[in-house]
């Protein structure tokens, strides 16, 4: 059996999850359709326990993309304030575990977004 390698998995779930998100079709901050949508994540993509986790990455326009990535207090606050305090706390805490998923998790979870990518009518 050939072994199957993490690189392309990672990518084609990166591509996948940003699919999903930008299909919500505004920035989560500004709400603009207009400036070209970026898959945003709070935590950033190096953590991988959260580096798919729909709590931690939300469509944002280029624009608030580099505002976030500018202003981490002010992020910070927006984030807690849309998950609220419960599941802030429950990100927190997955994100701090510094957790690799192993190989077959990561299939498993891209057969899971895949199905979620045909469901919600994203090519």
């Amino acid at each position: 059996m050939k072994k199957i390698k993490r690189k392309p998995l990672i990518k084609k779930l990166d591509e996948v999850v940003s699919k999903i998100v930008r299909r919500r079709g505004s920035c989560i901050k500004c709400g603009s359709r207009i400036n070209m949508l970026n898959c945003s994540h709070w935590y950033g993509r190096v953590v991988q326990s959260v580096r798919w986790d729909f709590d931690n990455v939300k469509c944002a326009c280029v624009g608030c993309h580099f505002w976030f990535d500018g202003h981490p207090h002010e992020h910070t606050e927006f984030v807690k304030e849309l998950l609220g305090d419960l599941n802030f706390d429950a990100l927190r805490l997955k994100a701090n575990t510094g957790r690799k998923l192993e190989t077959y998790e990561l299939q498993e979870l891209l057969t899971k977004l895949k199905e979620k990518l045909e469901t919600c009518g994203v090519t």
